[in-house]
């Protein structure tokens, strides 16, 4: 064996071979080496995060990220749609595109990378995009810092923001102005119940941690249509500093979905789910016997029990303020309704005659008196919608009478 080893060594033809392969292994060791110093540097000398475009700091990043001077240089861009509160209307500006870039925030240097992902099949389907910025150091402190700042953009203005669930994630539908108790014309006393609750519910967290119990708030504004249940529920949400999460049972997704959908919102939102008494599942067991869903698929379908679960079940979540709102709240499931899901209800009736004179005043000034006697017993009974209604006519007709000739012509011509 020895002799063998000792004729191979003296072989020119293997020890080219040998040669050959151990340059080769050297080479391309060599070859991967900075590939491993950068990959050692990167992990002990950079901070990476990286965001999903499902994730509600995405949309904050890319909006405050449009307003660096850098996007100025960039080569590759993509256009974001952020909210002028001044005007009160949407306004397109120029951002980050994919592929990397360098840029400077707060005396601190990152390095982003924009990337947009195929679209995955199916309806409703949508391009995943994601952010990875990467700081220089260990410090996580720049990273942060340039995340609040972004944050602290996006909830400067007197707006609130209003969020739709559409195929599997939440939708930026609307920015609404702040809106006080004082444009909603209920009896003082809902007001004062509704504004105490909410407050007591505010600073009572340590309280409800201290006694194991979830902190979480649920509401049903029940009443016939039109009563301005919808818009008590904003105002809430307003008083509350909140955004609004809007959610149609029928299209959550079935079970799975609605605790989805329940979970992913903002810490402190507000859910809102209207006319609840609409979906037939929530109906009274004990007096109405119907389907256990309310689609056609069974893995698109919402049933009670899952509803009940993602309200106040384990996989819950806390810091949430739920808002049903119903027109016939007498077939809703008993279960339903329980403290823990619903802890404060409230009936939305229609406009009584003091609300009715106060809701005409804010509308006509100095006006609404006469208007209201010449009206006498046709408007009651009245819903504040209806009503609303019927003020916004008069005071377009008050205001347009001199330009309607003018309205006329054009129409004419």
């Amino acid at each position: 064996m020895t002799g063998l080893l000792a004729s191979l060594a003296t072989n020119p033809v293997f020890a080219g071979i040998a040669g050959g392969a151990t340059a080769s292994a050297v080479l391309f060791q060599a070859r991967a080496l900075p590939e491993r110093v950068w990959s050692w540097l990167h992990k002990r000398f950079t901070v990476t995060l990286v965001i999903d475009s499902s994730e509600g700091l995405f949309e904050r990043l890319a909006i405050y990220l449009a307003a660096s001077p850098y996007v100025q240089r960039a080569r590759w861009l993509r256009m974001v749609e952020d909210y002028d509160y001044a005007a009160q209307r949407w306004k397109w500006k120029t951002s980050f595109g994919l592929g990397w870039h360098v840029f400077k925030d707060a005396g601190s240097w990152f390095l982003l990378h924009r990337l947009i992902e195929d679209a995955k099949k199916g309806v409703g389907a949508q391009r995943r995009e994601t952010f990875t910025l990467r700081t220089f150091g260990q410090s996580q402190a720049a990273m942060r810092g340039l995340m609040k700042r972004a944050e602290d953009v996006f909830q400067s203005g007197e707006m609130i923001r209003v969020y739709v669930w559409v195929g599997g994630e939440y939708l930026l539908a609307d920015h609404k102005p702040f809106r006080s108790f004082d444009t909603v014309f209920i009896p003082e006393d809902q007001k004062a119940r509704l504004l105490d609750d909410m407050a007591r519910f505010s600073g009572a967290r340590e309280l409800y941690r201290q006694r194991g119990t979830p902190w979480r708030r649920g509401y049903l504004l029940e009443g016939p249509p039109g009563t301005g249940k919808s818009t008590i529920a904003f105002v809430m949400a307003c008083l509350a500093k909140r955004p609004v999460y809007m959610l149609n049972l029928n299209t959550a997704g079935g079970d799975t979905g609605l605790i989805k959908a329940l979970n992913v919102v903002e810490p402190g939102a507000v859910v809102v789910i209207e006319d609840i008494d609409a979906v037939k599942v929530t109906h009274d067991r004990a007096r109405e016997a119907g389907d256990a869903s309310v689609a056609i698929k069974p893995e698109e379908s919402v049933t009670l029990a899952g509803i009940l679960n993602a309200i106040d079940g384990l996989a819950s979540r806390e810091n949430r303020i739920l808002i049903i709102t119903s027109n016939h709240a007498d077939r809703l499931d008993p279960a339903l309704l329980r403290p823990g899901r619903i802890d404060h209800r409230e009936t939305i009736g229609l406009i009584g005659a003091q609300e009715a004179r106060a809701m005409a005043r804010a509308f006509l000034g100095e006006r609404a008196d006469r208007w209201l006697n010449q009206h006498g017993s046709e408007l009651w009974p009245i819903s504040p919608a209806e009503l609303q209604g019927m003020l916004l006519c008069e005071v377009e007709r008050a205001e347009n009478v001199v330009r309607l000739p003018a309205v006329a012509q054009q129409v004419a011509a």
